[in-house]
């Protein structure tokens, strides 16, 4: 008896989660291009890179802005640096305080969110490059309706 429960839990569990795992993948795929900009291109100046390199990270920052179009300017409501660490296989997230005062290169000391808004993803990653001594090069871009559709 034990072992015919054991065998049933079991597979009511595999079932959960394989409908988790494809409702998961078809809320994913539901992402249109025109919401979420990708950049895994190293075209960004960095001047650490090496160093990473030797480290074993691979940083990339996570903009999630309020625009409902990528191409219109907005300020970046959600910055957060994804850590990799392909060493250890372990991942960490680093949250940034969009209201921090820090230094925009080529501007003035403003909120680290108005980056976003001068100069695109390539200013604010500039700018966390400046302030935090990092050498991130990589990025994702997500705006409401893509953040809508991955929900």
């Amino acid at each position: 008896m034990v072992k015919k429960v054991i065998i049933f839990a079991s597979i009511f569990i595999a079932i959960i989660l394989g409908v988790t795992a494809l409702y998961i993948n078809n809320a994913l795929n539901k992402i249109g291009n025109n919401n979420i900009n990708i950049n895994m291109d190293n075209k960004i100046n960095s001047s650490n890179q090496n160093e990473d390199k030797q480290n074993n990270l691979i940083n990339i920052t996570l903009f999630g802005i309020d625009a409902r179009n990528l191409k219109s300017p907005s300020r970046s409501d959600s910055i957060i640096i994804l850590s990799i660490n392909t060493q250890t296989k372990k991942i960490k997230l680093i949250s940034l305080m969009r209201d921090m005062f820090v230094e925009i290169p080529g501007k003035n000391k403003n909120r680290i969110n108005a980056a976003y808004t001068f100069g695109g993803p390539e200013l604010a990653i500039k700018t966390i490059n400046h302030n935090f001594d990092l050498s991130i090069s990589k990025y994702i871009t997500i705006n409401f309706y893509g953040f809508e559709k991955v929900i």
